[in-house]
């Protein structure tokens, strides 16, 4: 358990050079967690660079954002040259932690710091789901270059302790945050410019699922559940917000089955101008470490329906702003979303509950506050 100490604010000001590193390929929540956090610690005050593969979507969002960069290849589990860049950045600015996020990173941050004379930085592994297996290779990884973990949710942290070799005191949970700033509380005028900009009547319920069309996102429950709920109101729309590998399968399985009422929206960058314009949001996972689509929804004052796995109880209320089911449930999912699409007034009581706990427990000053304590107060 950490503590506040009375002069905290005075030492993380003397402790201020951060350097981040995500070697994805792809941009998702755990891509967005780096740019937010890094942006807010950069905001506080604080020198942070972010280090990424060269020419990909994460760095060039990263520099978009006005961010320092350090582009390497991050193309292989051993990679000299990014290590001889790595040790001259680290040789200059002394940084007091590494964040990384994929077992190449925390790899090429470990062999690099271990081989850097003079560099004492605490090695963070942030982890969005779980990427350790039962194997000599990841026990050396661990034991040899990681400090702490730091996890979004228990859930996530259990599921890490289960690997013998991870200490209890080195995990840290800290539940993702939102920056109200960017997801001001929608005004009824604001919902109907959104909903108008989509050429959606004011009659038309659209119900929204804002995830990668993957297996473990449930979309394959989600449409079955769809066919039912169509029968019931015909005029209604299910949006599928987000691209992935099983599209095809799930536009074939929309064809098959003749399912209407079905829109594939394709990847949006930026999701604040499409979720004000749903009635319900539905995140049907297998699977899901945190979820942070369940915090933009709650936002946005949407009343929700997901699966009750991994963090995903943590992080709405049951009964108060979202209806929980269990995975590859179809009916159950079904029910769930009818019962509130026949009750406006649940609607509307779920999505003002959910905005307001987001506003008390998930907001981004309140992560960043969690993080700068850790950063400071958590040593090797």
């Amino acid at each position: 358990m950490l503590c506040c100490l009375p002069n905290w604010e005075a030492d993380i000001t003397d402790l201020n050079t951060y350097l981040f590193i995500n070697s994805a390929k792809f941009w998702g929540g755990g891509e967005q967690w780096f740019l937010q956090c890094a942006r807010e610690l950069a905001r506080r005050g604080h020198r942070v660079t972010v280090a990424g593969r060269r020419d990909g979507i994460f760095l060039q969002q990263i520099g978009e954002a006005g961010l320092h960069t350090l582009p390497l290849s991050l193309a292989a589990d051993f990679a000299p040259l990014d290590m001889l860049r790595l040790r001259r950045w680290l040789i200059v600015h002394e940084p007091q932690a590494v964040l990384c996020n994929f077992t190449r990173d925390v790899r090429l941050a470990g062999r690099t710091l271990h081989h850097t004379h003079g560099i004492y930085s605490v090695l963070f592994w942030v982890m969005g789901s779980i990427l350790l297996k039962d194997t000599r290779r990841h026990r050396q990884l661990v034991t040899r270059y990681v400090d702490h973990f730091i996890v979004p949710s228990e859930s996530l942290k259990t599921e890490l302790l289960a690997f013998s070799y991870v200490n209890r005191p080195t995990v840290e949970v800290l539940p993702i945050g939102l920056d109200l700033r960017q997801w001001p509380d929608p005004s009824p005028e604001d919902v109907a410019t959104v909903r108008r900009q989509c050429g959606i009547t004011d009659d038309r319920m659209i119900v929204g699922a804002f995830a990668r069309l993957e297996p473990r996102k449930g979309h394959h429950s989600l449409l079955l559940a769809w066919e039912t709920v169509h029968h019931h109101f015909p005029d209604a729309e299910l949006w599928l917000v987000g691209a992935g590998s099983a599209e095809r399968e799930w536009r074939e399985l929309v064809r098959s089955r003749d399912i209407r009422g079905v829109k594939f929206m394709g990847f949006v960058k930026n999701v604040r101008e499409v979720m004000p314009a749903c009635d319900i949001v539905v995140q049907p996972s297998l699977y899901e470490p945190f979820g942070i689509t369940l915090l933009e929804a709650m936002a946005c004052a949407k009343p929700v329906v997901c699966t009750r796995v991994g963090g995903m109880p943590e992080v709405v209320a049951e009964n108060e702003t979202a209806f929980l089911v269990p995975p590859d449930a179809p009916a159950a999912l079904a029910g769930a979303v009818l019962e509130l699409m026949n009750n406006p007034t649940c609607r509307t009581g779920f999505g003002r509950a959910g905005r307001g706990r987001v506003e008390e427990l998930f907001t981004l000053a309140r992560m960043a506050d969690r993080l700068e304590e850790m950063l400071v107060y958590l040593k090797p």
